[in-house]
């Protein structure tokens, strides 16, 4: 018998990653020897044992032997580092709650492992190639993590969440099962064995399937004879597109030409011989294959398509030389030397198609070499469904997300289908319009109407890119990219780093734009690096996003303070304005698609400062710019928190309106301003613009007299796309007599043919007044003054009041307000109040504004 005092059996070993398992067998290890209640509530020490009976020593002595015949154990079951962490625990309850504060963590680090957990839950999906038992391992892995951090799950769940994440193939037993039995109370062994049963006929039945696509195997009766006079070359010579094939299994050759011309292929398998051999053998040859004839009169080379199996290669078969100088194939195992190539290919019927089209759709067309089948359906045992394949240069309309119109917009805009998007199940289309590319799935396709491209033979000249790969084939992406990600490294926005356990690396994306000039030109390819910020959690990844800007009524307010003082305007730019961030939070970045750092694959990019996609991007720009300003003397406005003031000691002054990166200032010294660019330009890369001109979207034109301000090319912009520019102008916006306020918004929800008319008047006022503006001069009167006013129940729908109020300072107003009341209210009288009261907070806040600026 074993001494009681030995383990019997192997103790399990703990290691970095397999804590929780190792817990598992430690909790059955410990039980099984009568220690777990020891190790798992401990037990109270006594400091003297004087007062205790013979029966409590004994049971005390007892205790303190299992207890450390438990440590010995744990002791057995770590390594070096791990001892030094519990070789000051004098018990073996200290000893496992060192381990388990060690591996798990505090409750709050559980919460963090946990959630983490269930996104690794939810995202869980089978592979393609993967079977059941793999898949459900797991699964099951990631099941019992979670229960062990507390959460709870059961076998209810665990089914639900394998039948909606299995593979597409299990979709009719999935349906199946549902159908015919209750999840509620089946277990998880009974899943399995239905899936594993299945899986087992689906491998039956794909053995059965034929190995020989696109294959053209010739059958030779003289093999011996054949092979002597065979001559193997990697494709340097031979018939050059020469082959003229005439009758289906019969292959004859131009003798004249068999040694012409030289070919350029590129494969190992290219296997030629003689025009007489040829000729002799070619009654005995037996072809499956697929072949396309050769135009003559165009000049056109015809494809013909071969395939060999890349592992097994039988004596008796050989290749037929198809002539071709560049082969195709898609391993490039196939090859000695290969090259990537695009474009398109021409067939026998001088049909044209890209390569991944082409390669794409004669998987799902039908062959000779299968009867009634197509390779697709040959290889994965379903019938290649067709029904998204569209005519190529279609007219295409595309819906209009409810989030991105207006309620009389249209629903629906007007593109050309140019293809299939690559990495999701949309289709790519071109807006002759905008001039861009989308991919978009709720399409609905005219495939009688196309477009014709002779009419704009510029328009399709130039496609922003939507990815990566599309932007690499193209030498000015590249040089686009390559000086974004060299300005990135001049601002020493990351770092290369190993990402941490627990922490998951934000992704990233190419952003391509083409920058064109007031005549349609392509002035610039740009193209951001911007970071996937959806996938950011809060709390973990960021904290705080809100970053203030200024209103309109602030910057109208600057431009009236110019005016009165005959002071000058000025704007500048901020260039990588998110680049100038610092960032507070820990945050990793995977590495950019085709800028992999060469052997260090693996590692993440640590941000140092902000990219483009974060969310607290803008607010860590601003709390930079915030610094900048009150480090050199700025006092920052507590009423606008986007406007800055500085005065020096001869009362000179300097007003900075920041918008985003937007900065427009005006002052009275000449020499504040220089000083101004010359600091910035050294701590920010500065584009000094001059003069004010276009300032979100308000055209601005300075002069002697005063400031003018307008939105003529927002107007233009408007009528442009609602084809309204030739329109018929009017006086006023509404018949006289009729409110406008609210007039329009009112009714957005379900408009009518009425409201159509209404809308059109409104813009053929606009078309008369495109050259009206607001005209801030100097004025002798240069004070605040405020006028507001109200109706009473003009809504006959809800019998809501509409208030409203205007201010002036000097001549011009700068801010004004209409909009109905919040509540109804039972007077006139009461009607004035709340109009009074609303107006008053806004001369408050006004008055409070102009005192910082040192006007009041």
């Amino acid at each position: 018998m074993a001494n009681n005092n030995l383990v019997p059996f192997q103790v399990p070993r703990l290691m970095k990653e397999n804590y929780s398992s190792w817990c598992v067998q430690m909790k059955a290890l410990l039980g099984s020897q009568d220690v777990w209640d020891i190790v798992s509530n401990g037990y109270e020490e006594l400091e003297s044992d004087a007062t205790l009976n013979q029966a409590q020593r004994e049971a005390l002595q007892n205790t303190r032997k299992k207890d450390q015949k438990a440590l010995t154990i744990i002791h057995q079951a770590i390594d070096d580092n791990n001892f030094e962490k519990i070789s000051g625990a004098t018990t073996t309850y200290q000893a496992w709650k060192i381990l388990e504060n060690t591996y798990k963590g505090v409750d709050r680090v559980k919460k963090v492992r946990l959630q983490k957990l269930r996104g690794d839950y939810e995202s869980l999906h089978m592979k393609e190639s993967e079977s059941v038992s793999s898949y459900t391992s797991r699964l099951l892995a990631v099941v019992n993590e979670m229960k062990r951090f507390g959460k709870t799950i059961s076998d209810e769940q665990v089914v639900e969440k394998i039948l909606r994440s299995l593979d597409e193939k299990f979709n009719f037993i999935v349906i199946a099962i549902e159908e015919s039995k209750d999840l509620s109370t089946m277990s998880i062994d009974q899943l399995m064995g239905s899936l594993q049963a299945h899986e087992e006929k689906l491998l039956k039945k794909n053995k059965q399937m034929t190995e020989q696509l696109f294959q053209s195997k010739l059958k030779l009766k003289d093999k011996e004879d054949n092979l002597e006079k065979g001559n193997r070359g990697r494709g340097r010579g031979g018939n050059r597109g020469h082959s003229d094939f005439k009758d289906r299994g019969q292959s004859k050759f131009d003798e004249s030409n068999s040694n012409s011309n030289s070919s350029r292929g590129r494969g190992r398998q290219h296997y030629s011989r003689s025009s007489e051999e040829r000729s002799n053998n070619d009654r005995r040859v037996e072809e499956n294959a697929n072949y396309a004839e050769k135009d003559e009169e165009s000049g056109d080379s015809s494809l013909f398509l071969a395939c060999k199996g890349a592992k097994t290669c039988e004596n008796s078969a050989w290749y037929l030389d198809s002539g071709a100088s560049n082969h195709m194939c898609g391993s490039k195992s196939m090859f000695v030397e290969h090259e990537s190539v695009g474009g398109d290919i021409v067939f026998g019927d001088a049909t044209k198609i890209s390569v991944k089209r082409k390669v794409y759709l004669s998987n799902r067309s039908p062959t000779r070499s299968l009867w009634k089948k197509t390779p697709q359906q040959a290889w994965t045992g379903r019938k290649p469904y067709i029904g998204h394949l569209r005519v190529f240069g279609c007219m295409a309309y595309a819906h209009i997300p409810d989030q991105k119109r207006s309620k009389l917009d249209d629903k629906s805009e007007k593109y050309v289908f140019v293809g299939y998007d690559a990495s999701s199940k949309g289709y790519k289309l071109y807006n002759l319009v905008t001039k861009k590319t989308i991919v978009s799935r709720d399409v609905v396709f005219d495939e009688e109407a196309s477009w014709n491209w002779n009419d704009e033979p510029e328009d399709y000249k130039f496609f922003e890119p939507l990815n990566f790969e599309e932007a690499s084939q193209n030498d000015k992406w590249k040089i686009a990219m390559d000086e974004e990600i060299k300005a990135i490294k001049k601002n020493d926005t990351w770092k290369l780093s190993t990402l941490p356990n627990g922490k998951k690396a934000v992704g990233v994306k190419w952003v391509f734009k083409i920058k064109r000039n007031e005549k349609g030109e392509v002035e610039r390819y740009k193209a951001r690096l911007v970071a996937k910020g959806y996938s950011q959690r809060k709390g973990i990844d960021y904290d705080e996003v809100f970053a203030p800007v200024a209103r309109l009524e602030t910057i109208r307010l600057l431009i009236a303070l110019a005016a009165q003082n005959n002071w000058k305007i000025f704007q500048m730019d901020v260039k990588s304005t998110f680049l100038n961030g610092y960032l507070e939070e820990e945050v990793y970045l995977e590495q950019p698609p085709g800028y992999f750092v060469k052997g260090q694959e693996d590692k993440v990019l640590k941000f140092t400062k902000v990219l483009y996609g974060l969310k607290q991007a803008p607010r860590m720009w601003n709390s930079r710019i915030n610094k900048y300003f009150l480090d050199n003397g700025y006092l920052r406005c507590p009423y606008e928190h986007s406007l800055y003031i500085k005065v020096n000691g001869h009362g000179d002054i300097l007003v900075v309106c920041l918008y985003v990166d937007d900065l427009i200032f005006t002052r009275n010294c000449a020499s504040m301003f220089e000083d101004l660019k010359k600091a910035m330009t050294q701590e920010f890369e500065m584009t000094d613009i001059g003069l004010m001109s276009y300032y979100l979207g308000i055209e601005v034109k300075q002069s002697e007299e005063g400031i003018f301000i307008s939105q003529e090319r927002y107007t233009r912009e408007i009528l442009e796309k609602f084809n309204m520019m030739n329109s018929k102008p009017v006086a006023t916006p509404i018949e006289t007599g009729t409110k406008l306020v609210g007039l329009m918004s009112r009714f957005m929800e379900s408009p009518t043919t009425t409201h159509l008319k209404v809308a059109k008047r409104i813009l053929r006022y606009l078309k008369g007044t495109l050259d009206y503006g607001l005209f801030y001069s100097s004025s002798k009167k240069f004070q605040l003054e405020g006028y507001c006013d109200s109706d009473w129940v003009g809504d006959t729908n809800d019998r809501k009041s509409t208030s409203g109020y205007v201010f002036f300072i000097g001549n011009t107003a700068f801010t004004w307000s209409s909009k109905k009341q919040p509540i109804v209210t039972l007077s006139t009288c009461e009607a004035e109040y709340v109009v009074a009261a609303s107006c008053v907070c806004h001369a408050v806040w006004l008055r409070n504004l102009l005192k910082t600026v040192g006007i009041l």
